[in-house]
């Protein structure tokens, strides 16, 4: 599964950040354990996060609503079956 662009609102400002699946990454401006965050205008719990110091990053960890997450599996339109 590939990282999506998302946009995260904190305070009135858009900033680009990063998701793959309930993981979403973006430079450290939300402070120490946030509880929510709002993802391209959706508002989601965080379960957990972690700020990497080196670089100022923090992880999330966001409660997506089930039937919300991406899909891993999304069609192509290739079969899979094997046709015998």
């Amino acid at each position: 599964m590939a990282w999506n662009q998302v946009s995260v609102t904190h305070n009135g400002k858009d900033v680009i950040a990063w998701q793959r699946e309930e993981i979403v990454n973006l430079p450290n401006i939300l402070g120490d354990k946030p509880k929510t965050v709002v993802i391209d205008n959706s508002k989601h719990n965080v379960i957990s996060s972690w700020v990497d110091e080196r670089d100022d990053i923090i992880f999330l960890t966001v409660d997506l609503p089930k039937g919300k997450e991406k899909d891993k599996g999304e069609p192509d339109g290739e079969s899979t079956e094997s046709g015998n």
